[in-house]
């Protein structure tokens, strides 16, 4: 099972972006402690494995067939049962990392197109988010 989440390009593009990663209860469960009880003086930078993050994009018509659209607007994420293939629109991110700030994360990852480093960055998640991602999984 996996997460789907919109995702942010660091350059202009007129594609759809999402990100997706695999469901682990274990991690949002050590995201929603951090978010709840632990106190944090500055933002908090886990690095996770490349690969971590799969980016699939694309324009509205090829989106649609992969992402519930209106599922990542209503609730800012989407379930998907079966993971994304590679491909030119599907690709995996590298120097993914998880940023816990008070009161909210994101996810960021990197990857390199025509010789040019793009980072994609997540919305912006509070503790809600991960407790409804909690009760469905």
């Amino acid at each position: 099972m996996n997460v789907v989440i919109e995702a942010i390009p660091s350059v202009d593009s007129h594609l759809f972006s999402y990100l997706s990663f695999e469901y682990d209860k274990e991690l949002l469960s050590d995201i929603h402690e951090n978010l709840t009880t632990i106190k944090k003086d500055s933002q908090l930078v886990f690095k996770m494995d490349d690969g971590f993050l799969k980016c699939t994009e694309g324009g509205y018509e090829s989106i649609r067939r992969r992402v519930s659209i209106p599922d990542v607007e209503k609730n800012k994420y989407h379930i998907k049962l079966n993971t994304f293939q590679n491909s030119p629109c599907t690709f995996n991110l590298v120097d993914c990392r998880l940023n816990i700030d008070n009161g909210f994360f994101y996810f960021t990852g990197i990857t390199i197109k025509n010789r040019k480093k793009i980072e994609y960055q997540s919305v912006n998640f509070d503790r809600l988010v991960v407790e409804k991602l909690l009760k469905e999984g």
